[in-house]
């Protein structure tokens, strides 16, 4: 029994070890998505637009979807160690790939953070000359695009 116990806790620190993202890349994670709901909860409070049961499901939509992307990246990295053909280099790429993904998440909340902000008060001198020139770098601009315009049209009426 204590023999299983070892074999098992080794295990999960191998696990943890080998297939999770940069931990500190999983903490800035959970930082900013955590900063984002409380922001978009700012938004609606100070906007005065309902809370409701619909928003909090898309919020736990994203979230599984982030998760949904991390554990994909997780199992091909699983597979790859599994294998028993020696691949070199592969797994460098595959975790080059993992932080890869959670980095990209991290600018998408860092991104609806700062919108998020930016719609809580647009007259400020900060909004004016700090949020709105950093929102327009981080999204290329691309809320004048027309095709993005009728995208979100089609997006509301869902």
């Amino acid at each position: 029994m204590k023999t299983l116990f070892i074999t098992s806790a080794i295990t999960l620190l191998n696990i943890k070890v080998n297939f999770l993202p940069s931990t500190a890349l999983l903490i800035a994670l959970a930082t900013v998505m955590l900063i984002d709901f409380g922001t978009g909860i700012l938004k609606a409070v100070i906007n005065k637009e309902a809370r409701t049961s619909r928003s909090y499901r898309k919020t736990m939509m994203k979230f599984l979807q982030y998760g949904g992307g991390v554990c994909v990246g997780l199992c091909i990295k699983f597979l790859a160690l599994q294998t028993s053909v020696n691949i070199g280099d592969a797994i460098k790429y595959i975790d080059l790939f993992n932080d890869g993904l959670v980095l990209f998440i991290i600018f998408i909340e860092l991104t609806s953070i700062l919108e998020n902000l930016y719609a809580v008060d647009q007259t400020s001198v900060f909004a004016q000359y700090f949020i709105k020139p950093i929102l327009r770098l981080l999204t290329f601009e691309l809320k004048n695009n027309p095709f993005i315009k009728a995208a979100e049209k089609m997006d509301n009426k869902v």
